[in-house]
């Protein structure tokens, strides 16, 4: 038996279509726009601080944050708050300030 296809949504309805026979419709995800970074405070850390970043689409649990990235270092003991908030520590760096910031969510 092969699969034929599937379909799904942004409201996170999915119905596969299995040797011409459809699902019944299963809420089985939760679609998220690109994730936004709006603030991160404090403005400037140091290894060992605790940074927190506010914006939107930022994951809803932890597993749906790959990594937070400071440039080139990856940010430790990332826990995400809610779509809108994510704390992490800053690792330790080789520079003097908290390069660019990058959220990757799965």
């Amino acid at each position: 038996m092969g699969v034929n296809g599937t379909q799904w949504s942004t409201d996170g309805n999915v119905e596969v279509l299995i040797a011409e026979q459809l699902s019944s419709r299963n809420r089985l995800f939760t679609a998220l726009g690109a994730p936004t970074v709006q603030a991160v405070t404090p403005a400037s850390a140091t290894s060992g601080e605790q940074l927190v970043i506010a914006g939107r689409n930022l994951g809803r649990v932890n597993g749906d944050v790959a990594r937070v990235m400071l440039g080139q270092y990856e940010c430790l003991d990332v826990v995400v708050l809610g779509e809108a908030s994510i704390n992490c520590v800053v690792p330790q760096l080789e520079v003097d300030r908290v390069p660019d910031l990058a959220v990757v969510v799965h």
